[in-house]
């Protein structure tokens, strides 16, 4: 959970896909510092990870206006059902939601309860969208996001990694993290000569010597 924090400085949220069937919650990420494949080719390097939650789920939005929950498009029914109607994604009729969005991710923390509760003062309005567990119980795995104007907190009993739809391990993890390091060194390695690789944002937020 660390290394994953890690790779997320400039990570970007992309997905919230809820099954209520099977009792899992995913949610995809993007702009990673992974690859998963060989430096020759850092061009098409995959740096997405999904993560699922499962069993016991728990889903909280944090926000200050309404408006700033637009990006889930839940439609106008859901929207009303579940921030008017108190409803919650598991109690509508569709037992499945999903939805995709781009948000910039400004905090990513596992197991981070004083995370939770500095979020939970900081903004006006709270919304459980999920909740089969009793409010305030730790989960075994928590996550906490937070983005330009929400935050959102997903708990579970169990929690899998995923890349390119192949379940990763720790020790996955760890691999696309140093082969996304040997690419970040080739990357500085070659700045400013003829071999120089196309300008990459996450190379670039950490400088690794002086350009040539």
């Amino acid at each position: 959970m660390e290394l994953i924090e890690e790779v997320s400085s400039q990570g970007i949220w992309t997905w919230l896909e809820f099954d209520n069937n099977s009792n899992s919650l995913y949610v995809e990420f993007k702009n990673l510092k992974l690859a998963d494949v060989a430096i020759s080719n850092p061009f098409e390097y995959k740096d997405d990870l999904v993560i699922r939650f499962g069993n016991n789920l728990f889903l909280s939005i944090f926000y200050n206006d309404i408006e700033n929950v637009d990006f889930l498009n839940f439609g106008r029914y859901n929207f009303e059902d579940i921030f008017y109607h108190n409803k919650k994604l598991s109690e509508l009729d569709s037992p499945y939601f999903c939805t995709e969005f781009s948000k910039k991710l400004l905090n990513f923390k596992f197991q981070n309860y004083n995370l939770l509760k500095e979020i939970a003062s900081n903004y006006k309005n709270k919304k459980i969208l999920i909740q089969n567990i009793e409010e305030g119980q730790n989960y075994d795995f928590l996550l906490i996001l937070e983005c330009d104007n929400v935050a959102v907190a997903i708990g579970g009993d169990f929690l899998n990694t995923f890349n390119n739809s192949e379940e990763l391990s720790d020790d996955d993890i760890k691999r696309l993290s140093n082969k996304w390091v040997l690419y970040y060194l080739d990357y500085w390695d070659k700045k400013g000569t003829k071999d120089a690789y196309v300008e990459d944002d996450l190379c670039e937020e950490v400088p690794f010597y002086k350009n040539k």
